[in-house]
């Protein structure tokens, strides 16, 4: 095997180990905060994107909320204040008018200082909505 060949072998591990810790990490979040079970008290919550498909490469959690569109304010209000209770008090908040959604993107930094996006994303359900 050539210098440049075990390197790039290397590099593949490391990246897998990152990736591997990266998801029991997420994982780890989902647990220590009760995500996204604590969320179905405002619709019927879902874990999707990298997470739930186990193929975690970038410290992000996406969780889509099924909710008629005249609720999203006031859930979000009490989901501001519930990641609040818990801590997480950065957040970006914006309404996705070109898809009909409401996105609020909370920062959480965890114990390691890795930075984390958990996007609450909510939605009508409609007759696609698993390709929502």
């Amino acid at each position: 095997m050539t210098c440049v060949h075990a390197e790039a072998v290397e590099n593949t591990r490391s990246v897998a180990v990152n990736r591997m810790s990266l998801q029991e990490k997420g994982e780890g979040i989902l647990t220590k905060f009760d995500l996204p079970k604590s969320l179905e008290r405002y619709g019927e919550a879902h874990l999707v994107g990298n997470i739930a498909l186990k193929t975690t490469i970038k410290p992000d959690i996406d969780i889509q909320i099924y909710a008629p569109s005249n609720l999203w304010r006031d859930n979000s209000e009490k989901i501001i204040k519930q990641f609040s209770n818990i801590g997480i008090n950065k957040y970006e908040e914006r309404d996705l008018k070109q898809s009909n959604k409401h996105l609020i993107s909370f920062s959480y930094l965890d114990e390691s200082n890795t930075n984390w996006s958990i996007d609450i994303t909510q939605t009508e359900k409609s007759d696609n909505y698993l390709n929502d």
